[in-house]
This record gives C-alpha cells, structure tokens and sequence, in this order.
C-alpha cells in the first residue's frame, strides 16, 4: 500500500454483538443455506461460523470467489485471530487459491485442475488424505456448479451464503444450488436474515425505488427508520458532461469524508473513460487505491479510499460510495441481460452506509432509470 493511503478500517461485530438469528446460523448444528440482501450479515455469519469450526478445532476452510472479498475476509479472520489465538485466517481462500493449496499448481503456476467430466484432480487431496470438516462459500451464487461438484469431493459438508439479487456470474441457480446441499452428510438448514445493518433507511429506500426488482421489505424499512434514518442520497448534476469535472466533485467529497472509508464505484475495469483506471489515473495521488480483474491479487491492497468496478465491490461495505455517470444506467441496461445488469447496480448502490453520491451528466427527468423515483428520496445539487 502506498504511503499515502488510507487503511480501511473493519466493522466486524464481536459474537456477542451478533444478532439471535445470525448466532442461530453461526451454532447450527447442521451446514447451513444462508440467504438475505446486502446488508444482513452474510459474511459476518460466514466468518464467525468458520472461527468457531477453528476454535472447536474442526478442520473447516472459508472460500469465496472474489478477490476484494477474500481480502476482506482475511483481514477480518486476522482481527479475530489476533483476540482469541486462533489460526483461521490460514484457512480463508479463493476458489483458485484453494485448488492451488490444497491441489498444487502446473508449471505456469495456474491450479491443476480441470472443471470438466469428474473434476479430477479434486479428489482426495486434503491434509494428511483427510476431508474437511466443513467448507464454508461465501456469495456461493458466484460459483459455477461445477465448482461446487469438486468441492464435494473435499467434503461431506457445505455451507453456503447466498444472495442471487446479486448473482451477476451467470453461475449456479438457486434451485442446483439447494440440490447440491441435500447431498451434505448432514443435511443443511435453511435460514433467512431480514434485518439490514449496513445502509441507512434513506439510503435502503432510494435503492427500492431506483431499483425495484430488488424487493426491500417494508417492515425491514420501517425499522432501519427507527434505528438508523440517515441522510439522503445526493445527486451531482455534471452540466459540463466531462470526467475532469467528476473529479473535481470527488476530490471535493475526499476532503469532506477524509476521516471515513471512501469507494468510487465504477461498470468498467480498462476499457473506456467509465472505468477504473480512468478515474485512478486521476486520484491515485489522493492515496486512492484500486482493483478490476485484469489485476494479480498481489497487485491491490484494500485501502479507505478505494475505486473498484461494481463487481469487485460484492461483500464489501464503505462510510460513502460515489458512482460517476449514473446516467449511463439507461445505455448498460440495454446491454446483454437487463436484469443482470440492474443487478450490478444493486450491488454498487447496496455498499453504501452513510453517504450515497451519484454524478450524472444529464438531468434526472430526461433519465429512464429515475422515472420511479420521487424527489424526495434525493437531494440535487448542480456543479459547474
């Protein structure tokens, strides 16, 4: 990390902070099927599950798919191994990291493995010829269903969470997915978390509204209202139409939030000025930091000021998010599936608990994707 960055500050709840229900599927007995929207804890579940197989001293690993998420998942387990001695940070993995682990690698350092007919490779590889106790998959709807056919083969018991509003991979459907866990030694239980603890209602409600195929309960609205109302999202009208002045606007926000972490949220990894290295090249001064996938997972640290694309962004959870030209919403949901891409968005807005800032270069009421937003859910302000 370069010096100037800032470290991005954890907000992982001890276990007795953690809901009933989330200490419900931390302790059950049997592998659990996790579900919820962003926000809910799935990952905090994941990892205090995955301590406590450790702690009990079961032979248990914590995968996930994304890199950004992995790091994030480390760092957590890190912080709790720090507190109660334990080593599960070891065991905190990719997929790709795991196979390479647990599998080896060939001689251009790639895993040997292949994903096709009975997943060779796979097979008894473990410590000492063992199986795992439990493997625990983090946003499993990134996971292809081969992946988690090899994953079989390394134990009798998986447990997954999974929330398929952000399943934007094209991978495992829900109903393989469920399949796949009644073959767990075990069983599995079912458990839903409802409660939102990452955004604020203001922020919960213009999701629900400029997003609606993602369902926000009402009840869950009305109790993020009680417990943490917030501040509106706000909208930066560009009038000048070009990437300088949504520079100009972020460096504003940098110095205003400098004291909180900060995510520039962005469709694009390289290829146009909508992307991450576009806007990095113009703030990596401001000790920002990024990652796309075009990245080595030893190439990016995840820092307080980070700008990423809104796929890399899936588990993570940021004081403020900015995301340049949310005008061009209406040109991306014309491109490939408009619900994955809807999805996306969800996935980006969804990462905000504080401060919501969205630039666009046009005004709102020429906006389709703003038609079923009432003004009130958002301020405006225009930037010249």
């Amino acid at each position: 990390m370069s010096e100037n960055a800032r470290e991005y500050k954890l907000r992982l709840p001890t276990f007795d902070e953690l809901t009933d229900d989330q200490k419900n599927a931390v302790n059950a007995q049997k592998p659990i099927k996790l579900s919820g929207l962003a926000g809910t804890g799935k990952s905090v579940v994941s990892i205090w599950r995955h301590v406590e197989n450790i702690k009990n001293g079961k032979n248990s690993v914590l995968i996930c798919f994304n890199k950004t998420l992995h790091r994030y998942l480390w760092l957590a387990t890190m912080e709790v191994d720090k507190v109660h001695n334990t080593s599960a940070s070891s065991k905190v993995h990719t997929l790709y990291g795991f196979a390479a682990r647990y599998i080896g690698k060939d001689d251009s350092g790639k895993p040997k493995f292949e994903w096709g007919g009975d997943c060779r490779g796979w097979q008894v590889y473990c410590q000492n010829g063992q199986k795992l106790d439990e493997i625990i998959i983090d946003e499993a709807q990134d996971l292809e269903y081969m992946a988690f056919k090899a994953l079989r083969d390394m134990s009798d018991d998986i447990s997954c969470g999974a929330d398929y509003n952000q399943n934007i991979n094209k991978s495992i459907i829900e109903e393989k997915l469920e399949d796949f866990l009644k073959q767990n030694k075990n069983g599995f239980s079912e458990i839903i978390l409802y409660d939102n603890y990452r955004n604020s209602y203001h922020i919960a409600n213009f999701i629900a509204a400029f997003i609606p195929q993602i369902d926000q309960s009402i009840p869950t609205l009305n109790e993020l209202k009680f417990r943490k109302e917030g501040v509106r999202p706000y909208i930066y009208i560009n009038e000048n139409n070009d990437v300088t002045t949504d520079i100009d606007i972020i460096k504003d926000l940098i110095k205003r939030f400098s004291e909180g972490s900060i995510a520039v949220l962005l469709p694009y990894a390289t290829q146009n000025d909508l992307s991450v290295e576009c806007y990095y090249d113009r703030l990596k001064t401001f000790g920002a930091t990024k990652y796309h996938n075009e990245m080595k997972k030893d190439e990016f640290q995840l820092s307080g000021f980070f700008i990423t694309t809104f796929k890399s962004a899936k588990g993570l959870e940021f004081d403020t998010v900015i995301i340049p030209r949310i005008d061009y919403m209406d040109e991306y949901l014309q491109k490939g599936k408009k619900a994955d891409n809807y999805k996306e968005y969800y996935v980006a807005l969804s990462r905000a608990r504080t401060n919501l800032y969205l630039i666009s270069n046009k005004e709102l009421s020429k906006l389709e994707c703003f038609h079923g937003v009432n003004s009130e859910l958002y301020e405006v302000e225009y930037f010249e």
